[in-house]
């Protein structure tokens, strides 16, 4: 059963992803992600943000994705190989210290600088 389990997690990763582009992000690139509408499948949704973490764990990695909406923050958690995600575009890339943007949640009115 375990060997099953592993060789079926084996050939995930081998497959293709339906977005490439997903291990091109990294903390602090400004990106617009297409999902697919959960009551309807047939339109997209899009949010655009930036990442503000990263999480990489195999076939669980994860990235958190910041914007501003109105004066209110909105964070986002997405799963980098979901099938609901159709399309990751990278609109600037940034350039990050941190491994991490949390100080991002504290400026909510100040927009943070980063280095080109």
């Amino acid at each position: 059963m375990i060997n099953r389990l592993t060789l079926e997690e084996v050939e995930r990763e081998l497959s293709p992803t339906p977005c490439c582009d997903a291990f091109k992000i990294s903390v602090g690139d400004l990106i617009i992600i297409e999902t697919l509408n959960q009551s309807d499948k047939k339109k997209n949704q899009s949010f655009e943000g930036i990442v503000i973490a990263k999480r990489n764990r195999s076939n669980n990695s994860s990235f958190i994705v910041r914007k501003a909406s109105s004066g209110f923050g909105i964070e986002r958690t997405f799963q980098l190989h979901s099938p609901l995600i159709s399309k990751i575009t990278v609109k600037k890339f940034g350039n990050a210290k941190r491994s991490k943007l949390y100080c991002l949640r504290l400026n909510v009115g100040k927009p943070m600088v980063f280095k080109k």
